[in-house]
């Protein structure tokens, strides 16, 4: 089935529509530079959430918080017969797993690299709490994997997509679940003893946070191709 642009939506709300698109590409697109550039080192720290500890809190926390504020705002299109859940629904329940990534963030270890709050931890943070360390992965994964959701199956439902650009959303969405699966099987690895000579969740996590902006940017038309 596909979705139908209803003749009926005003070009009011057609418009906030593409900006919230807009917005919440644009977070994703700069959230990776913000963290790096906001913290004068030249070392990668092992994951975004790091950065948590160092003074790039603010652009992680305040780009976070302001992701849900716009996922919870997003009501998309109404509901096919066909979709399980409405759009309104599936963004609102990345909203929340990426309240929780903020309230319950990463361990301070294992940072790679020096962060000045190791020792006293603020806000929520911890030194090495297993517990609160695994529920912030499960958000931080749930959350970015609905993001690709949204790619995958959400913005290729429109009747006006060329095939060509549904196959760019799904790839969008494959590249966010890839990443996460590269994460995943890479933790599995190291924690078998194995040495992993780079910042790779750092790395997947920027690769899946970039494929989904870029999805967001063109379902904006912020970006046009494949049209």
């Amino acid at each position: 089935s596909t979705r139908k642009e209803s003749s009926a939506a005003s070009d009011v709300y057609k418009r906030q529509l593409y900006k919230l698109r807009r917005n919440i590409g644009i977070l994703g697109m700069m959230l990776p530079f913000l963290l790096y550039f906001g913290y004068d080192t030249d070392i990668v720290l092992s994951s975004f959430s790091h950065y948590y500890y160092t003074r790039s809190s603010l652009f992680f926390i305040a780009t976070l918080f302001a992701f849900a504020i716009l996922l919870i705002s997003y009501h998309g299109y109404e509901k096919l017969p066909s979709e399980k859940v409405s759009d309104n629904v599936i963004t609102s329940i990345a909203a929340i797993f990426a309240i929780l990534t903020v309230l319950i963030p990463t361990a301070s270890n294992g940072a790679e690299g020096h962060i000045p709050f190791t020792e006293s931890p603020y806000l929520f943070g911890h030194i090495e709490n297993t517990t609160k360390k695994y529920i912030h992965l499960l958000s931080a994964g749930t959350f970015i994997s609905i993001l690709g959701y949204m790619s995958y199956f959400k913005f290729t439902l429109s009747p006006s997509n060329s095939p060509a650009l549904n196959k760019f959303y799904k790839a969008c969405g494959l590249i966010v679940w890839g990443s996460i699966l590269s994460m995943v099987l890479l933790m599995v690895v190291e924690s078998q003893g194995v040495h992993i000579g780079f910042p790779y969740v750092f790395v997947f996590e920027f690769i899946a946070i970039e494929a989904f902006a870029i999805s967001w940017l063109r379902k904006a038309k912020t970006i046009k191709f494949l049209t």
